[in-house]
């Protein structure tokens, strides 16, 4: 894995947040059923009974792996595990894979930031809670790219906890990748460059200039089949498809020769499949290199045959190699 400048998805459509709502942390909501008061929604972390006590501690960042490892346990307790299981993983990153420079930037810096965004939450949604993106409903919201940070360190400390076998949700929270070594109890190079992937992302915004309140726009688009005939119809349709280009270079991320293209992964009907688990493969690496893309985990019901959900205004963090396990 390698950091690279950001390379912005161009967004359209979505309403800068004005000022005042933009200080006062108001999410800035962009169109349909996603402002509706009616809408199912996902509690944020400080909904959580004992949250005030964990963000008072996320203004004094761990300085060492120890104490990272209390303040995890903390997260997890107040997230619901009774019985938290030790950072085995991330611990063998940071203390066997890291070299020296990169173990003092990590808790220096990097790490100082997690935090920050972290206790930022009330600030910077006033509401705690976010709508979903419910199946079978067509609908979008907006959040700044500030607010996307502040939702990924929340889930780097595991406060939105593990979801339910049968939730409509897929996961969003990094617990898992704390976790998972291989037998001889090192972390396995798949998921080290996860978290290099992840805490790259990090440390360039610890390290660039503010926020300027790019919006990130999620929609979930449900296809209209009333009057379609998806089972024999096709098979005798003499109507031309439109024109086709194949370029067999490049991948699904490299930037379109056309301003106006859409790349399309199709891999999962739970967004973002196994990102935050044990997968690497097409849709899992495309959310690593672009973070904000994994966001979408928080809110997104599951996907039926006939919808998609459109995300515009995500940039690109990183470069990568291989695929699954020589993924780097």
């Amino acid at each position: 894995m390698k950091r690279v400048r950001g390379m912005r998805d161009d967004e359209e459509g979505a309403e800068e947040p004005r000022g005042a709502d933009r200080e006062r942390g108001t999410l800035p909501w962009a169109t349909r059923a996603a402002a509706s008061a009616s809408v199912p929604s996902v509690p944020l972390p400080h909904a959580l009974h004992g949250y005030g006590h964990f963000r008072s501690r996320l203004h004094s960042p761990p300085e060492n792996m120890h104490q990272l490892e209390h303040l995890l346990h903390h997260a997890a307790r107040i997230a619901g595990d009774p019985h938290p299981q030790p950072p085995a993983a991330l611990a063998s990153l940071i203390l066997h894979r890291f070299s020296h420079n990169e173990r003092a930037a990590f808790f220096n810096v990097t790490l100082r930031h997690i935090c920050s965004l972290a206790a930022r939450t009330p600030e910077l949604f006033r509401r705690a809670a976010l709508p979903r993106l419910c199946s079978g409903t067509a609908a979008a919201f907006s959040l700044t790219d500030e607010q996307c940070a502040c939702l990924l360190a929340n889930a780097f400390f595991g406060l939105f906890g593990e979801r339910p076998g049968r939730s409509k949700l897929p996961s969003f929270t990094m617990s898992h990748l704390h976790r998972v070594t291989r037998e001889d109890g090192a972390i396995s190079r798949q998921n080290e460059h996860k978290w290099r992937c992840l805490l790259g992302y990090f440390e360039r915004l610890a390290t660039s200039s503010p926020s300027t309140g790019r919006l990130v726009t999620f929609e979930r688009l449900v296809l209209d089949t009333s009057e379609l005939d998806l089972r024999g119809g096709w098979s005798g349709c003499r109507a031309p498809l439109c024109r086709l280009v194949c370029d067999a270079t490049g991948s699904i991320e490299d930037p379109p020769p056309l301003d106006d293209a859409l790349q399309l992964d199709f891999a999962n009907r739970f967004i973002g499949g196994g990102v935050l688990r044990r997968g690497c493969v097409q849709e899992e690496i495309r959310f690593l290199i672009c973070p904000e893309l994994i966001v979408s985990c928080l809110f997104t019901e599951v996907m039926a045959d006939h919808e998609a959900v459109l995300i515009r205004g995500f940039e690109r963090y990183s470069s990568y190699s291989g695929y699954s396990a020589s993924f780097a």
